[in-house]
């Protein structure tokens, strides 16, 4: 676990998250597996009532979570291989940061071996940043936003949530990475989906200075996902080279109401008008 510090993807969810990804790794340097999902939240948690207990018991205690989690369905990580993986650690390397970046270092050894850099591109991690610049001190932060008609429009279309739903992660991760970044902002960097597609070369070359990383225009010609979670119904379309094709359809999708109330919430918590013109 020791190394180059690894950087965190946060954002609300559909907006484009999973693209960068598929960008970033293209150029070789960078690893990020599949989301996730509340395993780092939860084992933050989870550490604070069992950090006086030995590392075994510790391990025991993450390996069953993740036994019980639905990562284990698309990471490819056995139990035993991550439990086996903690009980190596050096006694000065038996801490929350190990706990929270193992699994995601198994993955690199097992699909990436040759990465220099570990990154995660979960969205529940976007509301806690404070959690994981704790943690991870340091780590970089990639804050993705996209026009809000298209990402709640689209959230509502992939995961069936309604429109305050799929308003209320937006507004959680808006919230919590703007006080973030008001306290941090040398940590983040914001970058819009809509400069991604449009400016690809210019957004990439962007996002690689700030990570610290090399960019290669092969990054821009990556067709295909990383291994992982490909497969999901909600990323068929990232089978495709960029294109801006997905620009402006939520507001399209949405009636006059409930852009009415969209544009109200998204004065109401401070977003840049940018994010809600359609």
């Amino acid at each position: 676990m020791e190394g180059v510090q690894p950087f965190f993807i946060v954002s609300p969810g559909r907006t484009g998250s999973t693209l960068l990804r598929k960008l970033l790794m293209a150029g070789n340097e960078v690893h990020i597996p599949p989301e996730s999902d509340d395993f780092m939240p939860k084992t933050i948690i989870e550490h604070l009532s069992t950090r006086k207990n030995s590392w075994l018991i510790q391990t025991d205690h993450l390996v069953k979570r993740y036994t019980n989690s639905q990562l284990r369905n698309y990471w490819e990580v056995a139990s035993e291989e991550l439990k086996e993986h903690l009980l190596l650690t050096p006694i000065h390397q038996q801490n929350l940061y190990t706990k929270i970046w193992s699994l995601h270092a198994m993955h690199k050894a097992k699909f990436n071996e040759s990465a220099l850099v570990l990154g995660d591109k979960t969205p529940l991690n976007s509301e806690s940043p404070f959690w994981l610049n704790k943690v991870s001190p340091n780590s970089k932060f990639i804050f993705l936003l996209r026009n809000v008609f298209d990402t709640v429009a689209s959230r509502k279309t992939a995961f069936d949530e309604s429109i305050p739903s799929a308003f209320k992660r937006y507004e959680n991760t808006w919230k919590a990475m703007s006080k973030f970044k008001r306290q941090h902002g040398e940590l983040v960097r914001q970058v819009f989906y809509e400069d991604l597609v449009n400016s690809p070369s210019e957004t990439m070359q962007s996002i690689c200075d700030f990570l610290g990383l090399t960019y290669s225009d092969k990054m821009l010609s990556a067709d295909e996902l990383p291994h992982g979670d490909g497969d999901l119904a909600h990323h068929a379309e990232l089978y495709k080279r960029i294109n801006t094709s997905a620009i402006g359809k939520g507001a399209l999708s949405l009636n006059e109401q409930e852009i009415l109330q969209i544009t109200k919430w998204s004065k109401k918590i401070g977003l840049p008008s940018q994010l809600y013109k359609h």
